[in-house]
């Protein structure tokens, strides 16, 4: 009973009560074990490749945005018979939906680095390791102590490369930046550390 799913960006952690009783309602329950299934469309298949001792399971192998059923069977012991192999299952649980949703953003870029030369700022960072960045935003200031919500973003669409060249600037000014980074679920990282230049003719 109370099967429940906790996701998080990489597993999805599966927990549930051991029975109360037997079917027959005697006490203590029967249990040796529990196998797992999850249901995708037509498909069934049991996640568990040894019976699970605990009401608990990790499930790694998932997709964002499928639609997954679980149920859980308790596996009991027949009389005499010590052997899991030959263990019965449960009737199964009441089923869980769920689907898990990407709500977890990249990391912030960094280190990132700027260079002026002919009235215009370079700025660069290191691609973001994670493989569903969709792209970047820039975001400038000229003053640093700006409150996050009035820097200027200067991306009015995802910037998809390293490297940005803000050519909307007076020489001799000094303008500051953040990088954010921005996966194709539309999380957006914190920003990166604030970096500063002056802009050189």
């Amino acid at each position: 009973a109370n099967l429940k799913a906790a996701q998080r960006e990489k597993e999805i952690e599966l927990t549930w009560a051991p029975p109360a009783a037997n079917e027959s309602g005697t006490t203590p329950a029967n249990v040796a074990g529990y196998n797992l299934y999850r249901r995708t469309g037509e498909s069934v298949v049991k996640l568990n490749a040894e019976p699970l001792a605990q009401p608990r399971f990790i499930d790694r192998n998932f997709e964002f945005g499928a639609n997954y059923q679980y149920t859980v069977r308790a596996l009991s012991l027949l009389p005499g018979n010590a052997a899991l192999s030959a263990a019965i299952e449960s009737n199964e649980s009441a089923p869980l939906a769920h689907t898990p949703k990407d709500t977890f953003p990249p990391a912030a870029p960094g280190p990132v680095t700027l260079a002026s030369i002919g009235g215009i700022v370079s700025i660069f960072w290191p691609l973001n390791q994670e493989t569903d960045v969709a792209g970047y935003n820039i975001y400038r200031a000229e003053d640093e102590n700006t409150p996050p919500e009035k820097w200027v973003k200067l991306t009015p669409q995802l910037h998809r490369t390293a490297s940005f060249r803000d050519d909307r600037v007076q020489v001799g000014k000094q303008y500051f930046y953040q990088v954010t980074a921005v996966d194709i679920y539309g999380n957006e990282s914190a920003r990166s550390t604030v970096v500063g230049e002056t802009v050189n003719p």
